[in-house]
Parts: structure tokens; C-alpha cells; sequence
């Protein structure tokens, strides 16, 4: 256990001395770099969205997309710092003719704590993930995409 823990603080210790020298993006700043529409890798990003929902047409199924939120520990959602990345990932897979869920709406008034798994990790928590999929269910039967519409 002591190796592990003195490993990920050296680690943690690197990863800022670099961030902070600028040898490295910080989380959100290589967050927004990833939508950065001028790039090579958003472009074939949205070309790989075209080309998922083009293959599940032709396999004659429906894609329904799931934005999920990022949030951040400290404010979770308020500020939200990826607003306009959350808006460009749904407009995009809209754009690809995807049936998008904006998981955003669900999740912007909650606490960090309501959504993320621990204080280091913002992955959704099982109560953030029912009410996800609560959000996913609805818009699937809005569709007429749910298990009724195979009959």
C-alpha cells in the first residue's frame, strides 16, 4: 500500500509540475481542446459519428446518443465549465441524425456529490446512472424506439 500510495503522488506531483511549466494541458483546458473545430480530431470525430449512424441505419436500428455532463468537483455543475462543449457534442450527433439525450438538464441543479462516484472521481454514481437512465428511457418511448415499437 505505501508504494502505490508514494507512486501516485509522485505521479500527481509530475503531472501539476508539468501542467504548471506548460509542458502539458491541464483537465480543462485539454477538455476544450478536444472540441476545437479547427482540428483534424474533431473533424474526424464528427466523420465517425456520421459514419456510426449511417451503419446502424443500414442494420435498421436507430442511434440514440447520451451527452453525459462533466462535472467539476468544486462546483460541480454551477459553473458549468464545459457548457459549450456539452452543446457541441449534442449538436453534432443531432447533426448526424442521431436521437440525442442532453443528460445536462438532468444532472445542472444537483450537488457533485449527487452525481459523482467520490470527491476524486467524477464518474456517474448508481443514482446518477438510474436517473440517466430514466432520462434515456423516456426519450426512447418518445421515439417509439422502445421494445414496443419491435412488435
Amino acid at each position: 500500500l505505501g508504494w502505490s500510495v508514494a507512486y501516485q503522488a509522485a505521479r500527481a506531483l509530475a503531472y501539476h509540475l508539468m501542467v504548471a511549466l506548460r509542458l502539458r494541458l491541464g483537465y480543462t483546458d485539454y477538455i476544450h481542446s478536444l472540441y476545437d473545430t479547427g482540428t483534424p480530431d474533431w473533424r474526424r470525430h464528427v466523420e465517425a459519428l456520421r459514419g456510426i449512424v449511417a451503419d446502424a441505419r443500414a442494420a435498421g436500428a436507430p442511434l440514440v446518443v447520451a451527452v453525459w455532463p462533466l462535472p467539476d468537483g468544486a462546483y460541480g455543475f454551477s459553473p458549468y465549465e464545459f457548457a459549450r462543449e456539452q452543446e457541441q457534442a449534442v449538436h453534432a450527433a443531432q447533426a448526424a441524425g442521431a436521437v440525442v439525450v442532453d443528460l445536462l438538464p438532468h444532472f445542472a441543479h444537483g450537488r457533485y456529490t449527487d452525481f459523482a462516484l467520490s470527491d476524486w472521481d467524477p464518474h456517474p454514481n448508481p443514482g446518477a446512472q438510474r436517473r440517466a437512465a430514466a432520462a434515456i428511457r423516456d426519450v426512447i418511448e418518445a421515439h417509439g424506439l422502445g421494445p414496443s415499437a419491435a412488435r
